[in-house]
């Protein structure tokens, strides 16, 4: 599983002149270091206007460039807007696992770091640490787009990543994957330079580009483009500015370099008839592999014996519907069979991909597809993980006299190849003559997909695989071939499920072309055949609702809960009714949604009459985005009343409400700690400043376990919500620990009033009576930071009018009522006196 902890920590170096300082060797550079943080420090700008003449900036980057290919540095150069062609098969992807609408950060993360197991995606990073730097710049790219965006949403976030994947396969894998890993004290960053327009989100390329490792820097001469560029960018990238802007853009009056060393540039294509600019791209210049060298064949050295291959036989693709036990039909069911002796027979190929929302149903159901086969069909194989290589020395042995005349192999040499293959009875092993005719034209279409570049190829590389076929088919040929021919009721299956490589994946071709179904299940990609087949020519593609890491294949049969048809009716009526925005919400309908209080400010009459009314009917209320907009009071009543009876029956009134907890003491809660329990929380937090919930549930101070996961996941998110915000005014450098502490130890009167907090109705309520000059603590303003932050209704009643928390409130977050008088050590009475509520008669009780 990909950790990416692993990555490297990047940090911004100040330079003084971007010409000069993007030499500095890394381990010279400022914030370097090499030990357990491993700080990578990278140069982070942008420049607008000219710091000169047109042609003394031109100089200036002719400089530049001169001396980025003496040095023989890596470095991408891009122009304007970049180019954005996905394949489909990556934006499925990325779909795919943003079926849920993201509620939190944590939730964003999680997403990021399972996409990024996936193999398939960037396929080239065969280095762990590589895939771990991606997996973290991802993140913290998307992190910032999800802090400057406005209006966000799973199609924004599908949209950057894709872009973001995108543009790092064509503009940064190949200087990624050459940067070296062992630093020395001459070791030079890649540098990333665009120049010209920067708008939308290809300014994200620069901030992905960072996080990796590379010296970033935009260039704009034309004009001030600041505007344009992202906030967060602007806000963080060290910036140049120049009054001077020159039309002669001294960047397109410059011959970038090409066919140096290190570079290659890939000139422009920018038209008239163009509607946008297209990049310039700069990238390493790739190594000749042997596939590139000229080989020549050596004559025969003795006559061979080579058969003529014709298809007896036509497989054809059958169409996939909806449940696997259509393979189960049997050939003569199947429209289009015909027997010999011109067989023609329908088979399946089926890639079975993802999971059922309920994981019990979707495993339940290939057991039982299993089972089925092996009881029922005796030329039925599962394969799970991989195939096992044998000892094929003997196949060389027997095929020794084909590969000697070869030095490498084109394409249109495979026929010949295949007929010398037949003339030594490769597969003499299969006994129907039929079926092993059909075995050469199956090894043919193999080869021709296998090796469909046109390019000579080593002819050890066709061996590897011809070899491997052969070997596999012969040791379980017995298996699914034993008294089988074309006239056969039903054909061979077989079953692959789990991880596969390229050469396995062809062997399951290899079977399809030989009239066998074929069912390839995984519970996460299908990267291999998306390579092998794009357009499914030959098989079928079956994406269920959701993605599982992979599990080993079910042994048994898995006890789940069967909905009837009258709960399926109900939930659909539900759906329908009990809608985000129709204002009829069931119980609990948002327990997994966040929860963000929207704080209003009310007269005082007014802040009585909406103390007591459900949140859905408060000014405010919404449901956006996964999100509950509970609006709430946070309020101190300074003074009393006159008429003191007046005062206490209002205090009654606040008392009275449901979800509420009244405290008539300070400090009201109580957190005891010594030092190395408090500083034990910082291993909660990743460097010291992020806090992180996997390491948090692990801290023996965490208490919160038995929660329902809705519950810790919202206690985690205000956490965070806290920590970053302005709430508690402090400048005690310990306060994101006592933050921690405080909330840990929430008394259990305060977490039944969470856990019972049902979003639209009513909202939990805290009533403080201080009547002499004690103050809070810190941990009762932390507390009551912590609660506002939930959504709770707030309300601290001072007779005194003494300061009691504003020492450590911020006074944005709060409102506060001052009344006439002002009393000092007012007892509190029996406030049932004062209680507006009637007791029921006899006759009103017994008739509701």
């Amino acid at each position: 599983m990909i950790n990416p902890n692993n990555a490297i920590r990047i940090e911004k170096f100040k330079c003084r002149n971007l010409y000069a300082d993007i030499f500095i060797p890394v381990m010279r550079r400022p914030g370097y270091r090499s030990d357990t943080l491993c700080v990578h420090p990278v140069v982070y700008a942008y420049q607008t206007g000219l710091s000169g003449t047109p042609d003394q900036v031109k100089l200036k980057l002719q400089t530049l460039f001169q001396k980025l290919n003496a040095q023989n540095i890596l470095y991408i150069v891009l122009n304007d807007k970049l180019s954005f062609k996905p394949e489909q098969t990556l934006v499925q992807k990325v779909k795919l696992i943003f079926k849920n609408e993201v509620r939190s950060s944590t939730d964003l993360q999680t997403i990021l770091k399972l996409l990024m197991q996936d193999p398939s995606i960037c396929k080239a990073l065969n280095q762990p640490n590589h895939r771990a730097q991606l997996t973290t710049a991802l993140i913290e790219t998307v992190m910032d787009f999800q802090a400057e965006a406005s209006g966000l949403n799973n199609s924004k976030l599908i949209n950057l990543i894709v872009k973001l994947l995108y543009w790092f396969e064509t503009y940064l894998i190949e200087p990624m994957t050459k940067m070296s890993s062992v630093l020395t004290k001459q070791s030079m960053n890649p540098k990333l330079i665009h120049f010209g327009t920067l708008t939308g989100q290809d300014g994200y390329i620069l901030t992905l580009g960072q996080f990796l490792g590379f010296d970033c820097i935009h260039f704009s001469y034309e004009n001030d483009d600041t505007s344009s560029l992202t906030a967060g960018f602007r806000k963080k990238a060290q910036y140049f500015q120049f009054e001077q802007y020159s039309d002669r853009v001294p960047w397109k009056t410059i011959l970038l370099p090409t066919n140096t060393p290190q570079t290659q540039s890939v000139p422009s294509t920018n038209t008239t008839s163009q509607k946008s600019p297209t990049s310039t791209v700069s990238k390493i210049k790739p190594t000749p592999t042997r596939s590139s060298i000229d080989l020549t064949r050596h004559p025969h050295k003795k006559p061979l014996k080579k058969d003529n291959i014709q298809s007896q036989v036509l497989i054809k693709s059958k169409k996939f519907e909806e449940q696997i036990d259509t393979l189960l039909a049997p050939l003569s069911d199947r429209i289009g069979y015909a027997g010999e002796p011109a067989p023609i027979i329908p088979v399946y190929f089926v890639r079975y991909i993802g999971t059922d929302h309920i994981y019990g149903n979707y495993r339940n159901r290939i057991y039982r597809w299993h089972q089925k086969c092996a009881q029922q069909f005796t030329n039925y194989i599962k394969f799970e993980g991989s195939i096992r290589i044998g000892n094929y020395s003997d196949l060389n042995s027997k095929t020794s006299s084909v590969w000697k005349q070869y030095t490498s192999i084109q394409h249109e040499d495979l026929s010949e190849l295949v007929g010398y293959l037949s003339g030594v009875s490769a597969f003499d092993f299969i006994k129907d003559s039929v079926v092993r005719n059909q075995t050469y034209v199956a090894l043919l279409h193999i080869l021709k997909l296998a090796f469909h570049s046109g390019a000579n190829v080593p002819t050890s590389k066709v061996k590897n695989l011809v070899i491997k076929l052969i070997g596999w088919l012969r040791d379980h040929s017995d298996p699914l071939f034993r008294n089988f021919t074309y006239e056969k009721l039903n054909n061979p299956k077989v079953l692959y499920y789990g991880d596969i490589k390229a050469h396995e994946a062809l062997f399951l071709i290899f079977l399809y072309q030989l009239g066998v179904d074929v069912l390839y299940i995984h519970t996460f990609h299908d990267n291999v055949f998306e390579a092998l087949d794009p357009d499914s020519n030959f098989s079928t593609v079956k994406v269920l609702d959701e993605v599982q890491p992979l599990e080993s294949f079910p042994v048994t049969e898995t006890m789940v809960q069967q909905d009837t048809v009258a709960f399926q009716a109900s939930e659909d009526i539900a759906q329908i009714i009990h809608n985000d925005q129709d204002g009829v919400y069931k119980p609990w309908q948002f327990e997994a949604y966040n929860i963000m209080p929207v704080t209003l400010r009310t007269t005082y009459e007014e802040f009585h009459l909406l103390w007591k009314e459900d949140a859905r009917i408060r000014a405010g209320f919404k449901v956006e985005n996964k999100t509950v907009y509970v609006p709430n009071l946070f309020v101190k009543i300074s003074g009393t009343q006159d008429d003191l009876a007046i005062y206490w029956k209002e205090v009654s009134a606040l008392t009275q409400s449901p979800l509420t907890e009244f405290y008539t003491r300070l400090p009201f809660s109580h957190v005891n700690y010594d030092n190395h329990s408090l500083f034990s929380l910082d291993t909660a937090f990743e460097n010291h400043t992020t806090l992180k919930f996997e390491r948090l549930c692990r801290h023996p101070h965490y208490k919160y376990g038995h929660l329902n996961t809705d519950t810790q996941s919202l206690i985690f998110d205000k956490l965070k919500m806290l920590l970053h915000s302005d709430i508690i005014k402090s400048h005690d450098e310990h306060l994101q620990l006592k933050v921690l502490m405080t909330v840990l130890n929430l008394d259990d009167t305060i977490l039944r009033l969470i856990q019972n907090f049902d979003y639209p109705a009513s909202v939990p309520k805290i009533v403080i009576y201080d009547p002499d000059e004690t103050t809070f603590s810190e941990s009762d303003a932390i507390t009551m930071a912590f609660l506002y932050f939930l959504g709770f209704d707030i309300c601290v009643l001072t007779p005194t009018g003494y300061n009691n928390f504003e020492m450590y409130i911020n006074e944005a977050y709060y409102h506060v009522y001052k009344l006439t008088q002002k009393q000092f050590n007012l007892a509190l009475p029996d406030l049932n006196r004062y209680s507006t509520k009637k007791s029921k008669g006899f006759w009103e009780g017994l008739f509701g």
